[in-house]
């Protein structure tokens, strides 16, 4: 890959991740608060604190798999983990998102298109990567 090509991924990664990447930090700090509802609430109402907890723990396997693809694009050096794993946390951080996008009322849909894309994206670029054992 050139170097303009590189300077354009990373501006399309910037781009396209910052805003999500801003809710996944908020997310984070909210965690130790909703985890503590999770334990001392009673069972029927602690679904939102449960979603939060999932959509958190899937945006930091989508960060960890989105940085295994770009070392991977940008350095060519590939990470310790195995494709399929990259491919399988890859799907885990986007399922929150697909979850957004499709969901007829949420008013979050502007923020979670651009990640898709830029997903798809990024997955046609390392398909050499991710499925080299397919």
């Amino acid at each position: 890959m050139t170097r303009l090509g590189k300077v354009l991924l990373l501006a399309e990664i910037a781009v396209c991740f910052i805003p999500i990447s801003i809710l996944l930090w908020l997310g984070i700090v909210m965690l130790p608060m909703q985890v503590w509802y999770l334990a001392t609430t009673e069972a029927e109402h602690f679904t939102g604190a449960l979603l939060l907890v999932a959509y958190v723990a899937a945006g930091i396997c989508g960060l960890i798999a989105l940085y295994c693809v770009m070392r991977w694009l940008l350095y060519g050096i590939r990470a310790n983990l195995r494709p399929k794993i990259v491919l399988f946390l890859m799907c885990v951080g986007l399922t929150p998102l697909i979850f957004v996008a499709l969901h007829p009322e949420a008013e979050w849909k502007f923020m979670v298109v651009l990640p898709l894309i830029c997903s798809a994206h990024l997955l046609w670029l390392s398909r050499d990567y991710l499925f080299v054992d397919a």
